[in-house]
């Protein structure tokens, strides 16, 4: 699967998923979070197409058992650079994990207000070849919305 079939893929299962995901107007906001998932990603320094997009609906004050997400590469990629954004008035936190194809893996945590736009994650530089699997786990949300992860 190319990747940008697989960026397509995840994007579509999330807005699916979608339905009765919020408490307050629930038919005006989850239009809203569909919009904003279906919308290009921002981009801070757009250096060319990204490897993948991870996104999900982020319900207000979940716990560690929140919305996780996960992509397997064909081949080994090197990861350029990592991006979080999210929709909404609040702040999303989570952990970002990536696996290596010699089973290494580095988890980098993530805490970022939608107010302030795209957030680069920090991700050692060893870390960034050979990187067979991605994932984004969100652990908290202040208020109902959505985040997306851009792998470039």
């Amino acid at each position: 699967m190319r990747p940008r079939s697989l960026c397509l893929l995840v994007v579509t299962l999330c807005a699916v998923s979608l339905a009765g995901c919020s408490e307050v107007d629930p038919g005006e906001q989850a239009g809203d979070i569909a919009l904003w998932l279906d919308q290009a990603p921002s981009a801070v320094q757009d250096d060319g197409d990204e490897l993948v997009v991870l996104a999900a609906v982020a319900d207000r004050g979940e716990g560690a058992g929140g919305s996780a997400i996960s992509a397997t590469f064909e081949e080994p990629v090197t990861i350029r650079r990592v991006e979080l954004e999210c929709f909404g008035d609040g702040s999303v936190e989570g952990l970002f994990g990536l696996t290596s194809a010699t089973g290494a893996v580095d988890t980098t945590s993530a805490r970022e207000s939608c107010a302030e736009g795209v957030l680069e994650l920090d991700i050692p530089e060893s870390s960034r070849k050979g990187v067979t699997n991605v994932s984004f786990s969100s652990v908290a949300s202040t208020e109902n919305g959505a985040w997306r992860v851009i792998v470039r």
